[in-house]
């Protein structure tokens, strides 16, 4: 995942209107890029995932997103325990991943 600003007022607005909905949301850190071209936004507690026209159109003009669509936002949140840490190095995940290889050629 890679960090960006890109359309960080929409982001920003989004996860406070979405909030609103659902309380267990903390307040936004930093937003990345995923492999699947939408955005990861780490807040205090966890993470949402959104689509990147969703944050354009969002900042772009507020009133152009729906009600369905903001729930669907407030309720993708994924607490701590569940999300991606973005200080989590390569080296461990492919570590990991080659141990778990490792396992299954040997048996």
């Amino acid at each position: 995942m890679i960090p960006t600003d890109k359309y960080k007022k929409g982001v920003i607005a989004l996860t406070q209107k979405a909030a609103e909905l659902n309380p267990l949301l903390g307040r936004y850190e930093i937003h990345y890029l995923n492999e699947r071209g939408r955005f990861i936004i780490q807040l205090t507690n966890g993470q949402l995932e959104v689509d990147i026209d969703m944050a354009r159109d969002f900042e772009q003009n507020a009133a152009v997103l729906h009600e369905d669509k903001l729930q669907q936002v407030a309720f993708s949140y994924k607490d701590e325990d569940k999300v991606y840490k973005a200080n989590a190095t390569v080296d461990t995940a492919w570590k990991k991943l080659f141990a778990v290889e490792k396992r299954k050629i040997s048996e």
